[in-house]
């Protein structure tokens, strides 16, 4: 059956600024109506401007799906060079203690508030001997350790969050034409004579 149907989406922003100082808007919409969508090739449209051509999957009736957008160049993201700080602390046991901040900025140009989620690698480990302590943002009550990525088609909520891999997933309202400043910090204690590396995985 052809039909036509009227959705009402919700607009997102995500960025990984220490990977790419780009922001990627998508749309996150319910399928509202009593008929489920057919796999196949959509046109997308913003404000009546040809986006792109994009793969849609099943859709079943009262189900979200996401439709990417692309580059939102109306939203920029700064991300400041971090500040480490090194010490060392214990008279007996001498421990290392590094404390990282890192500021990162949002700038929305755009003449509506926007929604966005920021991801950033905080450090995790298995050694017991390694303590990582997040300073700031505070996690939602919600937001424990090992929770599920926000990748999916639900709309998050403001606040910060841990995801499964460790990575903080950090989403604000910026209203329109203002800026938001977040900071994320944190700090690790370990024995002086460890050696410790990092890698970030998203």
């Amino acid at each position: 059956m052809i039909t036509s149907i009227n959705m009402q989406p919700t607009m997102r922003h995500e960025a990984i600024p220490a990977k790419s100082g780009n922001v990627f808007l998508s749309a996150s919409v319910l399928n509202s109506s009593l008929f489920p969508l057919i796999p196949g090739e959509a046109s997308v449209y913003l404000n009546n401007i040809f986006i792109a051509k994009s793969s849609v999957k099943a859709v079943s009736p009262n189900e979200r799906f996401i439709f990417s957008l692309g580059i939102d160049h109306a939203v920029k993201v700064d991300y400041k060079p971090a500040l480490e700080f090194t010490e060392k602390i214990g008279t007996i046991a001498k421990w290392s203690s590094i404390t990282h901040e890192q500021k990162i900025i949002i700038k929305n140009t755009k003449d509506e508030r926007i929604l966005i989620t920021v991801h950033e690698h905080v450090p995790k480990t298995n050694d017991e001997k390694i303590k990582v302590n997040l300073i700031s943002p505070v996690l939602d009550a919600k937001g424990a350790e090992g929770a599920e990525s926000q990748d999916s088609a639900d709309t998050p909520s403001p606040g910060a969050r841990l995801n499964s891999a460790h990575n903080l997933e950090w989403t604000v309202e910026v209203e329109p034409h203002q800026e938001s400043e977040l900071l994320v910090k944190w700090s690790m204690e370990y024995p002086i004579e460890a050696i410790v590396s990092f890698r970030e995985q998203f």
